[in-house]
């Protein structure tokens, strides 16, 4: 029984925390600002369709067998299990396969919410109020910086590796600030999770270094920052045997080189990896933030600029006496955000790499962080006010930097959209239920299937078979091919599907 001097229980201190007034309006201000940032690329969620890459996720992850015999493997040099499970999740809510751009919408618009309400997080941890955390969110969402990763399903696997980086930095803090077996376990957790959601989630390790190095205070006692460190690198160290050794174990696998073949160490060339993370820099974070569509810098105006941003940066944290976790966290993660790919794509070419700007999602992160830095400085610490602004006029001037924002990228996020956009997809895809349902409603084989119909192009597949991502029998009843394919005829009537073969029978 509690005593008359006892406090409040858990869960009462927990409602007041949350539904206080103070909590409501800035829950409420996020909501607004993640509207704002979906909101951004309207035209092409409301035109949803897949596109290359998501096709073979989803025919990876289609049934419970594909996703078992699948998960595990690399799909262009990243090790993505979570990735594939995220996806399987998705596919087992279909009632069709028209219902499959909804979904895949639906899961591109909760890792994007995720990953913005992530970087919040970690700003308020490292500056220490929700105004940061805000503007970090702010900075995240309402931009066209990195339009693929809400407008391309495939390119999604990189919100879910940030959120499940940002989520695994918060509990790495908390635990070595504050100690709690659970904290640590739930850190390692997602310290997993981000990695085996896109390959750049290894940068959980430096990125940690880096708020351990600016931010010593938060280590409450140093044995908790020596288990954090030994726990978290022993997952890296681990993590990296593994992907050495499986060449060893599925040699057919190629885990360990780049998309040409290479080693990674034949790869590698840092000094291209350094010009090309300033170029993007200064074209895709300085003018793609102020809404200047694909500037093309010159090459040595490109990365001067970039250095530029850097130092000025780091002359605004020495002046205006900014807070160092948050800047000196932020510059890693933009820096490395971009050098870590460069350092493996550098080949492929600049001009070409230029249109890859999911790339610019983890530079996007750090930026968010460095604004927070920011404004929280201009705002709450200028010489001479007496107290801070009030909450509803900090409340304000966020909401109308969110309208500024969105009127600057929108359009931009729109013309981007178009090349995404196939009419005719959803008919095609439910053109393929049919060929299913009359495949094991008449006990159809699916050699007989293939035979009679031939690969099933679709929009936006290019070289992928539509067949692929249907499950047909088998086994079945002994069919004529030219039987079968008056039979599917008639079930598409004029539908797409080119009839191939050579009538002879089965």
């Amino acid at each position: 029984m509690r005593g008359p001097n006892s406090g409040p229980s858990v869960m009462v201190r927990f409602s007041e925390r949350v539904f206080s007034e103070k909590s409501l309006l800035w829950s409420a201000l996020l909501v607004l600002l993640a509207v704002a940032g979906i909101a951004v690329h309207q035209f092409r969620l409301r035109t949803y369709t897949l596109y290359k890459d998501d096709f073979a996720f989803v025919a990876r992850s289609l049934t419970f067998e594909r996703w078992r015999d699948h998960f595990l493997d690399f799909h262009a040099q990243h090790w993505m299990p979570v990735f594939h499970t995220i996806t399987g999740l998705l596919c087992q809510m279909r009632q069709s396969l028209t219902d499959l751009p909804v979904l895949l919408r639906g899961g591109a618009v909760l890792a994007y919410v995720l990953a913005g309400l992530g970087v919040g997080e970690l700003a308020y941890l490292l500056c220490g109020s929700r105004l940061a955390a805000c503007t970090a969110s702010l900075v995240f969402w309402v931009t066209s910086v990195h339009a693929s990763i809400l407008q391309w399903y495939a390119a999604s696997c990189v919100s879910w590796s940030i959120a499940f980086t940002t989520a695994a930095l918060s509990l790495w803090i908390r635990y070595v600030s504050r100690g709690g077996l659970m904290k640590g376990a739930g850190a390692a957790i997602a310290t997993v999770l981000a990695f085996g959601s896109w390959s750049a989630g290894i940068l959980v390790a430096p990125l940690f270094l880096a708020v351990l190095i600016s931010a010593p205070g938060l280590v409450s006692q140093p044995s908790a920052r020596r288990r954090a460190m030994v726990a978290l690198l022993a997952l890296v160290v681990l993590t990296a045997i593994w992907i050495g050794l499986l060449p060893v174990v599925h040699p057919s696998r190629h885990a360990v080189t780049d998309a040409e073949g290479r080693t990674l160490g034949e790869a590698m060339n840092p000094v291209r990896a350094l010009e090309f993370t300033f170029r993007r820099l200064s074209e895709q974070v300085l003018f793609g933030n102020l809404a200047v569509l694909d500037p093309q810098l010159p090459r040595l105006t490109g990365v001067l600029y970039g250095l530029g941003l850097v130092g000025t940066i780091l002359v605004l944290w020495k002046k205006k006496r900014l807070g160092t976790a948050p800047v000196w966290t932020g510059l890693a993660w933009m820096i490395l955000g971009f050098c870590l790919p460069m350092l493996f794509r550098w080949r492929v070419g600049y001009t070409y790499l230029r249109d890859f700007d999911w790339y610019g999602a983890w530079p996007q992160c750090g930026a968010g962080l460095i604004a927070a830095a920011v404004v929280e400085r201009a705002l709450r610490v200028r010489p001479g006010r007496a107290k801070p602004p009030s909450k509803a006029r900090v409340a304000l001037l966020l909401c109308l930097a969110a309208v500024v924002m969105f009127l600057s990228h929108e359009p931009i996020a729109t013309r981007r959209a178009l090349p995404l956009a196939f009419p005719h997809q959803r008919a095609q895809l439910a053109e393929l239920e049919l060929v299913a349902h009359a495949a094991r409603q008449h006990e159809i084989p699916e050699e007989i299937v293939r035979e009679a119909l031939g690969p099933y192009r679709i929009q936006g597949a290019f070289a992928f078979d539509g067949l692929q991502l249907l499950r047909l029998p088998q086994t079945g009843r002994a069919w004529n091919v030219e039987a079968v394919r008056k039979l599917l005829h008639e079930v598409l009537e004029y539908g797409t599907v080119a009839p191939e073969g050579d009538g002879r029978d089965r």
